[in-house]
């Protein structure tokens, strides 16, 4: 059994007033248009033991069995195509966050789960553009967002932002950015160590 051929017929029945378009290996096996230019299409391809999917040039992502004792099995293309489909269907919803980075160096997703997050899930503080599947929502960088709210929401932020603060480059921040940081850093330590700082 071959991903394309469990995939499609179930592309077909789930998404069918999504303009899907198909095709044959090596070409995509799929392909459905984009609803905004700075988004693109969805290319999907069967690469016999994964499913590549591509959003434009914003996300690649394999979906693949990762158990080796059922890589190629009825089950594990059964599961790909699950997959698939589960990550479309939040897609076309605009519960999946994607983004890259403005340099092109990082891209990725994420479920954006009941509170709808916006940020994306990176542990840098590049600038990066920030998608979903209805359009561009704008750039997005951690510093800036963080001095906004005046405080740290986790140990990722946390991290990003002591590695701004001590960052001494030709990029580091202005002294006020800087100071202003190490207040928020200060104040998520505080919490920390008594046990009110989300991990």
């Amino acid at each position: 059994m071959s991903i394309r051929g469990v995939l499609v017929p179930m592309l077909a029945e789930r998404f069918q007033d999504r303009g899907l378009q198909l095709g044959e290996p090596p070409d995509p096996i799929a392909v459905f248009p984009g609803i905004h230019h700075e988004v693109g299409e969805i290319r999907i391809s069967d690469s016999q033991t994964s499913a590549d999917l591509a959003v434009g040039n914003i996300v690649y992502d394999h979906f693949f069995n990762p158990y080796d004792e059922e890589r190629g099995t009825d089950k594990a293309v059964e599961g790909i195509a699950n997959d698939v489909v589960r990550f479309l269907d939040e897609l076309f919803a605009d519960r999946l966050l994607m983004w890259r980075s403005v340099d092109g160096r990082t891209r990725g997703w994420r479920e954006r789960g009941e509170a709808g997050h916006l940020a994306p899930l990176v542990i840098d503080d590049r600038e990066y553009l920030t998608y979903l599947w209805s359009g561009p929502l704008g750039v997005w960088r951690a510093t800036p967002v963080i001095l906004a709210r005046g405080s740290i929401q986790d140990d990722r932020e946390y991290e990003i932002v002591v590695h701004r603060v001590h960052n001494d480059g030709p990029d580091r921040l202005q002294v006020s950015d800087r100071d202003a940081l190490k207040r928020i850093a200060e104040e998520y330590e505080r919490k920390r160590a008594s046990g009110q700082a989300p991990r």
